[in-house]
């Protein structure tokens, strides 16, 4: 068998935000399949007042056979510049299902972020 390069189906990015938002559909699959999503996330600050980590509240959402699900997303900063998560999941979407991101809040305010989304089709 033929190894065969994924086709990249959705991109998102964000750049320089400070602002919360609900649930945005980032990819809708037009066929069952499955597909790899990977994420980033940078932010900053990362620490306040070197005590405190300062977190994203992200939400990413989507469809499978069964019911809608979450994929992980811990998202706190460890260091005092700034934090950062990576995530790149394999899922099985649904047609007609659309894959949905959030920003629901952060650790303090003001926090800016920049956010990273690619959807690849492994059909």
């Amino acid at each position: 068998m033929k190894a065969k390069v994924p086709d990249i189906v959705a991109s998102f990015s964000l750049l320089n935000q400070q602002s919360t938002f609900g649930d945005t559909p980032v990819f809708t699959p037009t066929v069952d399949g499955l597909f790899r999503v990977s994420l980033y996330l940078d932010f900053e600050p990362g620490n306040i007042n070197n005590t405190t980590a300062n977190s994203v509240n992200i939400n990413f959402t989507y469809t499978d056979d069964f019911s809608n699900l979450n994929i992980p997303t811990p998202k706190s900063a460890n260091n005092s510049v700034s934090g950062a998560y990576a995530a790149a999941e394999f899922v099985k979407l649904v047609a007609g299902q659309p894959v949905l991101i959030s920003i629901l809040g952060f650790g303090t305010t003001p926090t800016t972020y920049n956010l990273y989304i690619i959807v690849e089709d492994l059909n």
